[in-house]
């Protein structure tokens, strides 16, 4: 049986609930088919993505059934949007999933309920969540990514007034830095946090927040004296 944690809920060892093993439906590329008039055969368009995919595990409520239905509709859905999903048959990974599905059961005296959950179409190694440092300017320094998915960092830039952070030869200029900057890959959002917790927008302080570490070696380095250190979590991702 797989221990289950989804966002801040540990399911393992609550006796409540057995899950079962998961079921993970594999993501589809998205592409688009366009008729052509006069021409045989659809035109594919690669939109460059994947589509989300399916996680299903069957739960068999044990104890007060009616009771403890609700419960797990109640701690599921407290946990709203993309929540990261452990589940120890993945062994090292994790998904980004949000549960949107009700389920029904039709005993009181026992019975087995499908939980779905719609996941990003990645799973994301827990080794991604490592920091890996850039400490000294003007010098080269190797991240590799193990997997063919280029993944989309968190980047955490150092320092005060202007500089420049490379990835692979692609420039990311920061205009304006103030102790520091985060640069989310993914959100393609820049920020920095107030001292209420609240992420205030840096976009206007960068030229760009698309970076991504490729598939294999990738090169990092910062230059500019307004930088004095960057601090990268890669989120590798696999399908």
């Amino acid at each position: 049986m797989p221990d289950i944690r989804f966002g801040d809920i540990d399911f393992s060892g609550d006796g409540a609930y057995v899950w079962g093993a998961g079921q993970y439906s594999a993501p589809s590329r998205s592409v688009d088919f366009i008729e052509v008039p006069g021409r045989n055969g659809d035109l594919l368009i690669d939109n460059g993505n994947y589509n989300n995919t399916k996680a299903y595990f069957d739960v068999v409520i044990t104890g007060n059934v009616e009771e403890n239905t609700n419960r797990l509709k109640y701690l599921l859905y407290s946990q709203k949007g993309y929540q990261r999903l452990y589940d120890s048959d993945l062994k090292g990974f994790y998904r980004m999933a949000s549960f949107n599905s009700g389920f029904d059961i039709t005993s009181t005296e026992g019975g087995v309920v499908r939980v779905e959950f719609d996941c990003k179409p990645f799973k994301y190694d827990v080794l991604g969540e490592e920091i890996v440092v850039v400490p000294e300017r003007d010098v080269v320094n190797k991240i590799y990514n193990p997997y063919f998915e280029s993944s989309k960092p968190l980047i955490k830039i150092y320092g005060n007034g202007h500089g420049f952070f490379y990835v692979n030869g692609i420039p990311m200029t920061i205009y304006n830095l103030e102790e520091y900057l985060i640069v989310d890959c993914d959100l393609r959002y820049a920020y920095k946090v107030d001292e209420n917790g609240n992420m205030v927008n840096k976009n206007h302080d960068i030229k760009t927040t698309d970076i991504q570490l490729h598939a294999g070696e990738n090169e990092v380095v910062f230059r500019g004296s307004g930088i004095t250190s960057v601090e990268i979590l890669p989120r590798w991702v696999t399908l």
